[in-house]
């Protein structure tokens, strides 16, 4: 055991025994190797803002950071040098166990195929929810779900990886910061910034404030990193909306005066839905070619009037009938019941045409009138709404990235008070639905509970 923890690591000083990193009341358990140490030993060379992640010292540690500049990577290789220290123990947190499993591989691929460390125990089972690594210093790591917050409970930790926070409540962080009071562990939430006002701005903002000694929080935008690379993030400010391209690649947390469905959460409106066959199914089409061309499937609860978003098919440049035929085999291979109501977007004709000769009938035409967006939109809005004790009456399952991108970024352009024709594909689809079952002026309310 004491050879497998300093090889590599110690630079031939001398040895130091596990003892000697016990843990001494009101301080924190001092790690077996430096940062330094440990990322040489891996063949880790951080670029600037990384390395001025992983030399801060407060205990709790935010990272705003933009898409695909390594976040999921610095958590885990923030937390290892303790992880190869003795008795030593973590949580990874997702959402769900799939949430986490990035953060897990990469100490899995450094600690024992890097460094090839012997373990004790190694389990990474995904869909089981079974993923863990015991090593012979007695030190472990372990991935714990969020869904179910019996499992945050008792353990006492040394560090913690919080993943992408802003998809967590802030009871989940709560929990989670009791975990560390004993050891006076640990933190590191690496993550994307939320759009609405969040916990996570808040604990931002903790970490600028130098009277919150025990917080620190960086912003990483991607035109100050190495990644995805320069020429890339200028191609996006010209694809992508202005909001998206602001959170998603300057890292910004956006402002949500003008987010159109601004009571959504990802907390409370995402959740693991299962498709219920005493329930009916429906299919919500929106159009496109350089805008994605999307398909909902949707199940409406008749005694709640709950909706339940269940999955989303999203595909750009591909032809209307190429697109149907997609959606049709997704379907067959889902095993789901035939849908009893399709809508779609009332301003394609020859699209909706497609459709028909397809086989897939096409009922109403929700939209198509003047003010429907607006009609379309409020309904929506009263379905965001979580009346006292109950849930909210509008769920997406946690598959639909694409659809809940849009609800966190679709907004209102400041200039015309319209909304913008940008990151509202899904929803333009699902609100064609929600016109033609919840509308009182569809002449097509109630059709699907004949």
């Amino acid at each position: 055991m004491e050879q497998g923890l300093t090889s590599g690591f110690m630079d031939g000083s001398e040895r130091l025994m596990p003892e000697d990193f016990g843990i001494v009341a009101k301080e924190r358990r001092v790690p077996w190797v430096t940062p330094e140490q440990h990322f040489k030993a891996i063949g880790y060379e951080p670029y600037r803002q990384q390395w001025e992640f992983h030399r801060a010292q407060e205990r709790f540690k935010v990272l705003a950071g933009a898409k695909r500049i390594g976040k999921s990577f610095m958590g885990a290789r923030e937390v290892q040098p303790l992880i190869v220290s003795p008795m030593t123990h973590g949580w990874i947190v997702g959402v769900t166990y799939r949430r986490a499993v990035k953060e897990f591989e990469y100490i899995l691929e450094d600690l024992t195929r890097t460094l090839r460390l012997g373990t004790v125990e190694k389990n990474k089972n995904v869909r089981g929810g079974y993923m863990n690594i015991t090593f012979p210093w007695d030190s472990k790591v372990e991935v714990r779900s969020a869904k179910d917050e019996n499992d945050l409970e008792a353990d006492a930790l040394d560090w913690l990886i919080l993943a992408e926070p802003a998809q967590h409540r802030e009871s989940t962080f709560e929990l989670c910061r009791e975990r560390l009071l004993e050891k006076r562990g640990v933190m590191i939430m690496p993550g994307t910034p939320p759009v609405a006002r969040h916990w996570m701005k808040k604990r931002f903002d903790w970490g600028q404030d130098p009277g919150k000694e025990d917080y620190y929080s960086l912003q990483i935008p991607a035109t100050e990193t190495p990644y995805p690379g320069i020429d890339e993030i200028r191609k996006l400010e010209m694809e992508l909306s202005p909001l998206r391209y602001r959170r998603d690649c300057l890292a910004e947390f956006v402002a949500t005066d003008d987010i159109v469905y601004s009571t959504f959460e990802y907390p409370v409106h995402v959740d693991d839905l299962e498709y219920n066959r005493d329930l009916p199914l429906y299919w919500a089409f929106d159009f496109g070619w350089s805008h994605p061309w999307v398909c909902l499937w949707v199940q409406v609860d008749r005694g709640a009037e709950r909706v339940y978003v269940l999955r989303e098919y999203y595909q750009r440049r591909m032809t209307d009938s190429g697109n149907i035929d997609a959606v049709r085999e997704i379907h067959r291979d889902l095993g789901w019941d035939r849908t009893l109501l399709n809508v779609a977007d009332p301003r394609s004709p020859g699209a909706r045409a497609e459709l028909e000769d397809h086989g897939v009938e096409i009922t109403g035409m929700a939209g198509s009138q003047r003010g429907d967006e607006e009609r379309g939109t409020e309904l929506i809005r009263q379905k965001l709404t979580i009346p006292t004790g109950t849930v909210p009456g509008l769920v997406v399952d946690r598959s639909c990235e694409n659809l809940i991108d849009e609800f966190t970024l679709h907004d209102v352009d400041s200039r015309t008070g319209k909304q913008r024709d940008a990151d509202n594909d899904g929803l333009d689809a699902l609100r064609y639905l929600i016109l033609e079952l919840f509308d009182e002026g569809s002449d097509d309310v109630g059709i699907a509970w004949a």
